[in-house]
């Protein structure tokens, strides 16, 4: 109990010392308030439009949701339908990779002239976001089959799509969770 009091007291002193040294950088070097404002301008503000603040954090909490819904979706169909299209798979796969080297910060300003200001090119740069990491563990996770379960299954007479479907997806599904985080 005592170390967890000593953790909550230095991380309170952490944060008193950051925002003492927030404050003397404005006041040594009297940077206007668009540059860097206050620490209690900051906090009135905070307490002033908290209303509008929360509303308009539930919109950014609906545009993650969405777009982590969809990127997620997309992200685990794509690695599922190359997994079961396996030539398909090593003629798109080189294709997504090279996509996935492009920050999305690049091409933020081209979702915004194709989309809009609005919430669908949040939701797709959300998407983009999340797809590549869930498709990525996912087809790893379906390519790493235990080769001997594989065989076994085979041996039994299981098809392409029943070693898939029955198989390789069950057993994959710990590789796609770790992507969601």
């Amino acid at each position: 109990m005592k170390q967890g009091l000593s953790a909550v007291f230095k991380f309170c002193l952490m944060v008193c010392a950051l925002v003492l040294v927030w404050q003397a950088v404005v006041t040594v070097f009297a940077l206007p308030r668009y540059i860097l404002p206050a620490p209690l301008s900051v906090a009135i503000k905070l307490w002033t439009g908290h209303a509008y603040l929360f509303s308009e954090a539930l919109v950014t909490l609906r545009e993650i949701i969405a777009g982590f819904a969809v990127g997620a979706l997309f992200g685990a169909g794509a690695a599922f339908l190359l997994a079961g299209f396996p030539r398909l798979g090593r003629l798109v796969w080189p294709a997504l990779v090279v996509l996935q080297s492009f920050p999305v910060f690049v091409i933020a300003p081209m979702l915004v002239l194709w989309f809009g200001f609005g919430i669908t090119s949040k939701i797709v740069m959300t998407t983009i976001i999340v797809f590549f990491p869930v498709a990525s563990n996912f087809a790893d996770g379906l390519a790493r089959t235990d080769s001997a379960i594989v065989k076994a299954a085979r041996l039994d007479g299981a098809s392409h799509w029943q070693l898939l479907v029955l198989i390789r997806l069950p057993l994959a599904m710990p590789q796609l969770f770790p992507a969601f985080v």
